[in-house]
């Protein structure tokens, strides 16, 4: 590590590699689910839907507890030079894997008949421990810088499970949910090497220094705090689909299933913004450069907004023949609750990095209780309203506890970090004058 000086990816060539890459996993996430909705119909698709939003559910301790704590401390080790961080983040991101791994599975066991009549628990299984090992890998590369990577990773496990999928179908004349699960799994274990090969040959930005590490007794804090964050966006549609599957019916699950893809690809420009702004934040925090991170924090908002209007204005006018067209004629009824979903989309755009800037200035405090706010309401919304409105309910509890949830955070970037990460004027310019520079150049 020549004098002490780490290179990390550009914050634009990081933003851009995130947008393609988002944009990647946008195509991947609608091929697996029209493939899955093809072999498996409706009633299929939310069987698989249940079992998976379970699986996501019991693995948000390891996804947003252990691999983003990884991620910000080995972040910040490289801004502050200190490999003793480093080797201490990655110790606890291994202890906390197999502990949170361990609950997780506890967790999916409640499956239960859900699980055990169809054969899916087994299956669910596996992949809760492919999801919890390779996310922690893949928050150790993108606390190295490199978040283009460990996108590329994730987007190619996408692209492979369909695949499999077609040749599984194909080969054994059908598709049930429990083998559509092991073949996710497959997916993820099939790439790992790739992604361990990604992280020994970054490892030399931190130095290889092997001991004196000490694990921070805080950490374990602040990664359970971590967990509960991811609540507030992709994981409380997951909740819907959990509570749909015991609310409801197998069928309604799988047409939310779809709902909550179309979150997904709507707000995919300000995870994006998320994924490749983070260490970016980390490093400048901890190095004392505050003043860095307001503009581009407000045109990535701007960014992220445009995005999600223009995707639900697409929708609105061509949802329903979409639907139709790549589903099929049964998924039709997709359509509100899909178009509820990209509306919540729009509303979380406002102040599209300010979970990333909490999480990665040490104040995940403020999104903690952002959590907990939004979980209530999604539950509580999701009870009185599931029963009687099935997927559309579960939609409308989505929507709003995700818009609560991005209030209350908001609130805390511009009360702890002294500004604010809405757009305004002066970002809005900003913003213009560098796409017309990029275009004249």
């Amino acid at each position: 590590m020549p004098g002490g000086r780490v290179e990390f990816e550009s914050l634009r060539g990081a933003l851009t590699g995130n947008i393609v890459g988002r944009l990647v996993q946008m195509v991947a996430l609608l091929l697996s689910a029209v493939v899955l909705a093809r072999l498996l119909g409706p009633t299929g698709l939310g069987l698989v839907a249940i079992a998976a939003a379970t699986v996501r559910l019991a693995t948000i301790p390891v996804e947003e507890g252990a691999a983003k704590l990884c991620e910000r401390e080995i972040a910040g080790a490289i801004g502050k030079s200190d490999r003793s961080q480093a080797i201490a983040a990655l110790r606890f991101g291994a202890i906390a894997t197999v502990a949170f791994g361990t609950m997780g599975a506890l967790a999916v066991w409640g499956l239960g008949p859900i699980g055990l009549e169809n054969g899916v628990l087994p299956a669910a299984l596996a992949l809760l421990w492919t999801n919890a090992v390779t996310a922690t890998l893949r928050g150790v590369l993108r606390g190295e810088g490199q978040t283009t990577r460990a996108i590329a990773i994730t987007n190619a496990q996408s692209f492979l499970a369909p695949l499999l999928c077609l040749l599984w179908a194909a080969g054994a004349g059908g598709l049930t949910p429990a083998a559509a699960l092991w073949l996710q799994s497959a997916s993820k274990i099939a790439l790992l090497p790739v992604l361990i090969l990604f992280i020994r040959r970054y490892w030399r930005l931190v130095g290889d220094r092997t001991g004196g590490a000490t694990t921070r007794s805080g950490w374990l804090g602040e990664s359970l705090q971590f967990a509960l964050l991811g609540l507030v966006t992709v994981a409380l549609a997951e909740l819907g689909t959990v509570m749909l599957g015991y609310l409801s019916t197998p069928e309604q699950a799988g047409l939310f299933r779809i709902a909550s893809r179309a979150f997904l690809i709507a707000g995919f420009v300000a995870l994006a913004a998320q994924q490749a702004y983070g260490p970016r934040i980390a490093r400048d925090w901890q190095a004392g450069n505050r003043a860095a991170l307001e503009l581009p924090s407000r045109m990535m908002s701007i960014a992220a907004l445009g995005g999600a209007v223009v995707a639900l204005l697409g929708f609105a006018l061509l949802g329903r023949w979409i639907l139709v067209l790549a589903f099929g004629p049964a998924f039709e009824a997709a359509f509100l609750p899909a178009l509820i979903m990209v509306a919540g989309a729009v509303s979380a755009s406002f102040g599209a990095l300010s979970p990333r800037l909490l999480k990665m200035t040490g104040e995940q405090r403020i999104v903690f209780r952002a959590a907990l706010l939004a979980l209530a309401i999604a539950a509580g919304l999701n009870l009185a309203l599931i029963p009687h409105y099935g997927a559309t309910g579960c939609a409308v509890a989505s929507a709003l506890a995700v818009t609560a949830g991005r209030v209350v955070m908001n609130h805390g970037v511009r009360r702890h970090l002294g500004f604010s990460a809405v757009p305004n004027r002066a970002s809005a310019r900003a913003l213009l004058r560098r796409l017309v520079r990029q275009t004249s150049s």
